[in-house]
């Protein structure tokens, strides 16, 4: 089993040293890891340390110190390797950009004749295709061409979208106007666009607010168990020969604007006994008070 450990560490101890001497000039640091298992493993350097230092290292020793210069190896190999792939990528960015400046020098011309007569055609998309295409060249004329290509884009596309609002969608359409006027901010229709959207959009919203308000007031003044006037037919029992006798059939009422006109019909004992319907109207104010009673 001795010489199985000799002939492994001369064997593993040799790869690694000859493995670091290759790598050392192209990756520093794994390569000098590399060189230095190689020495903790063949059995000459470690005589001579032990020569010198009077101290042995245990097969355990030896072993974690392995492990953890192995995982060492693993990091900076790891990071060398991302190292050279990002420089790998520089390259090809540069050689890449390189290749598209002479494409756009030699073609110039061609390209921004193309890119202007789809401008002309309103094909903002082939304009901007082809200004995207050549922005890493970062031409001043290229560049201005795609911000004139991507606004007018997004202005078509607004100026669209507002065809198929309804004009009383207010909060839409100042939503559409502000982003034209962020597009075009010194174009004065749009930004009164945006001024009377913004005012019916407020107005519109106070509207509903006191519609809710009164719809909710009006509700107030009915029963949520049978639908009932009460104050109705509170007055409707007080007038009755036998109070205990009423039974609600249904209530409806109109709205005139400032109050409202109530009809009630019910069932009740009449001086006889007999039970008989009838039915009856009330003129009530906004929050449920009688102003006055008829058949």
């Amino acid at each position: 089993m001795h010489y199985v450990f000799l002939i492994l560490n001369w064997g593993f101890g040799g790869l690694f040293m000859l493995t670091g001497l290759v790598s050392v000039l192209k990756d520093p640091l794994p390569g000098f890891i590399l060189i230095v298992i190689g020495a903790f493993l063949l059995p000459p350097i470690r005589n001579f340390i032990y020569s010198k230092t009077n101290k042995s290292i245990s097969v355990k020793q030896r072993s974690v110190i392995l492990v953890v210069l192995i995982i060492l190896l693993g990091h900076f190999a790891g990071e060398a390797e991302k190292r050279r792939a990002d420089e790998l990528a520089q390259q090809q960015a540069a050689e890449k950009l390189a290749a598209l400046t002479a494409e756009f020098n030699e073609g110039r011309e061609a390209v921004f004749s193309i890119i202007n007569k789809a401008m002309a055609e309103k094909d903002y998309d082939k304009a901007i295709t082809f200004t995207d295409y050549f922005l890493p060249v970062n031409d001043p004329d290229i560049t201005a061409l795609s911000r004139k290509a991507k606004t007018a884009k997004q202005t078509a596309d607004l100026l669209a979208k507002i065809k198929t609002t309804k004009s009383s969608d207010h909060n839409q359409l100042k939503d559409i106007y502000s982003q034209l006027s962020v597009l075009h901010p010194s174009n004065a229709t749009y930004k009164s666009k945006v001024t009377y959207h913004t005012n019916k959009s407020i107005a519109a919203a106070k509207k509903r607010k006191q519609e809710e308000a009164r719809k909710k007031q009006l509700e107030m003044q009915f029963s949520a168990w049978d639908g009932s006037h009460i104050a109705l037919e509170r007055h409707i029992k007080k007038n009755m020969n036998d109070p205990d006798s009423y039974e609600h059939v249904e209530t409806g009422y109109w709205d005139r604007g400032d109050h409202l006109v109530v009809s009630t019909t019910f069932r009740g004992r009449n001086a006889y006994g007999g039970m008989v319907k009838n039915t009856l109207k009330a003129k009530v104010t906004l929050d449920g008070k009688i102003i006055e009673v008829f058949q």
